[in-house]
């Protein structure tokens, strides 16, 4: 069965991703082995010294508002960290945007949209994310799907 995009929102049943078309939903460990903010952190900020932790997150002072182009390029994690405690409390509707090089290759940061939110799934240790694929497509599909083993 297929169903494609309509007024229900861009989540498809469809077997494969369509680059920049379709939300899929795919396992998060799968996309943490390509992507992860907690080892890996993303902004320009320093690291906090360990990632947050889910009773850290609900501690915090949730941010609803994104970031300014002053505070993303802060050298501090904190805006960023309330940011992600926002998402952790309310969670979101939109899909992770990523993307996929090709060839993949040292240097490379595959989220383009969604930071933060990835980092909140992975605090809630949420299974699946929704994700929207550009570049090479046809890697994900092997690498992304629920259906492949990594």
């Amino acid at each position: 069965m297929t169903r494609k995009s309509d007024t229900t929102g861009p989540m498809t049943d469809a077997p494969m991703l369509h680059a920049e078309t379709d939300a899929r939903r795919v396992l998060l460990a799968a996309l943490r082995a390509v992507a992860d903010p907690t080892l890996d952190w993303p902004w320009v900020s320093t690291p906090p010294d360990h990632p947050m932790t889910l009773a850290e997150a609900m501690a915090r002072t949730p941010r609803s508002e994104p970031l300014d182009d002053h505070e993303t390029h802060s050298y501090s994690a904190q805006p960023h960290l309330d940011r992600i405690a926002f998402f952790v409390r309310t969670g979101w509707d939109e899909p992770i945007n990523l993307d996929i090089a090709s060839p993949l290759g040292g240097g490379w940061w595959p989220v383009t949209d969604g930071n933060h939110r990835l980092y909140a799934a992975i605090v809630r240790d949420d299974e699946h994310v929704e994700v929207v694929i550009s570049g090479d497509v046809e890697w994900a599909n092997t690498q992304l799907l629920p259906d492949n083993a990594w």
